[in-house]
């Protein structure tokens, strides 16, 4: 029994510890399963370090690729910039390679461009007061924000017929009032004289709304707007005569329409202003901002015409108003209220004749002595028709004449047959 019992004991013993080997041997199984789920975390972790070291690639080749675009366009517009410079430049010159800088005169004048600014004579941008004044005393150029020598800028003006006033003048119409000149039209009765006679527009010589052109202001101390005229239009002085605008100085006397008085002309400059009208009427006159003036102009700055160095006993009023006796007649006789312009604006009736005779002054003195000899026989001889049609008690007078005459060479024929 006690071997029995001593055998049972060494069985439990050795129960006991295969029992403790199962467990040490579960044990380092749990073990070897834990070492196997950090070592597969381990791999995930690896993993997404090879992505994200991926994704860096990446995103370092789009930045190669976007400095390479760059580069390319920065290289697309030097060669732009080179291909404008080659267009707009023209071939230089060779360089000498070591250039001398010339000392700097701290002495020498101001730099000036070399090409001045230029104002141009659109209708939007020279307005109806105007912009642009030259004083013919001073030399200088006043614009808006203060004033420059003439040496800085160019008036780009361009150049019209001598024959006109600004649209900003004004003219007394009759049962109106005073109307500025653009607003005027064919058949408005305007005063003529100082006489205060009315008479109708027949004509206008020029007659462009839009249009700019270069004036002279002539200031006086008797009107209450100086006139504005082209210089080479007439104007009346003391005496009765007409002279060119351009002959008129400082202390010249003009004859107005107030009460038959003289205005002394107090200043004179250059204007640029809107519009450009030239009116006709029928004796030749027109009073424009109270000042008598001719219809016509002068075409070698001169009261009277010249051949050559010759000056000849006609007026280039009087001539021209004498040569537009047969446009009168027309409209007198045959009524036409309407007249055609040149793109212009100048009138059909003037434009061909003062291309004709700007001509003519250009050829040798023969030449033009001869075709005024031819020319002004013809005109007096339609002037005189005229003049008689306009007086009809002048026709009764020469037929009165004419048939005295011819009674009394009737009367000394009938004697000698006798």
């Amino acid at each position: 029994s006690d071997e029995d019992s001593d055998e049972d004991s060494d069985n439990e013993i050795d129960d006991g510890d295969e029992d403790d080997n199962e467990e040490s041997d579960e044990d380092s199984d749990e073990d070897d399963a834990e070492d196997n789920d950090i070592s597969e975390s381990d791999d995930g972790d690896n993993s997404n370090i090879d992505i994200e070291d991926e994704d860096d690639k990446d995103s370092e080749e789009s930045d190669e690729d976007d400095d390479e675009s760059d580069e390319d366009d920065e290289e697309s517009e030097e060669d732009d910039e080179e291909s404008d410079e080659d267009t707009d430049s023209p071939a230089e010159s060779p360089v000498d390679p070591t250039p001398t800088e010339a000392p700097i005169d701290p002495t020498a004048a101001p730099f000036r461009p070399t090409k001045p600014p230029v104002i141009p004579s659109t209708p939007s941008e020279v307005d109806d007061g105007g912009t642009i004044e030259i004083g013919i005393d001073d030399g200088q150029v006043t614009i808006p924000g203060g004033t420059i020598g003439p040496d800085d800028i160019v008036v780009d003006i361009p150049d019209l017929p001598g024959f006109c006033f600004s649209g900003s003048s004004t003219v007394e119409v009759k049962n109106k009032g005073y109307v500025k000149m653009m607003d005027l039209s064919l058949g408005h009765m305007v005063k003529v004289d100082e006489n205060n006679k009315f008479e109708p527009i027949y004509s206008f010589g020029h007659k462009d709304h839009d249009g700019s052109a270069k004036y002279l202001q002539i200031t006086t101390s008797q009107t209450k707007k100086p006139l504005e005229i082209s210089a080479d239009h007439m104007v009346t002085i003391e005496g009765g005569r007409y002279v060119p605008a351009s002959s008129i100085k400082v202390g010249d006397r003009l004859v107005t329409a107030t009460d038959d008085q003289l205005a002394s002309v107090t200043n004179i400059k250059g204007v640029v202003r809107k519009g450009v009208f030239a009116p006709f009427t029928q004796s030749g006159t027109i009073v424009v901002n109270d000042v008598v003036a001719s219809n016509y102009i002068t075409f070698q700055d001169s009261e009277y015409l010249k051949i050559g160095s010759v000056q000849i006993p006609f007026t280039y009023h009087w001539l021209s108003h004498a040569f537009n006796s047969i446009h009168r007649l027309v409209v007198q006789m045959v009524g036409i209220t309407q007249e055609t312009y040149t793109e212009e604006g100048i009138s059909h009736w003037a434009g061909m004749p003062h291309k004709v005779f700007s001509w003519l002054l250009h050829q040798n003195s023969f030449i033009f002595g001869a075709s005024v000899s031819l020319a002004l026989p013809i005109i007096t001889m339609v002037w005189c028709f005229e003049w008689m049609l306009l007086n009809p008690l002048m026709i009764v007078t020469v037929a009165a004449g004419g048939m005295i005459l011819l009674c009394q060479n009737n009367a000394k024929a009938t004697k000698k047959f006798f």
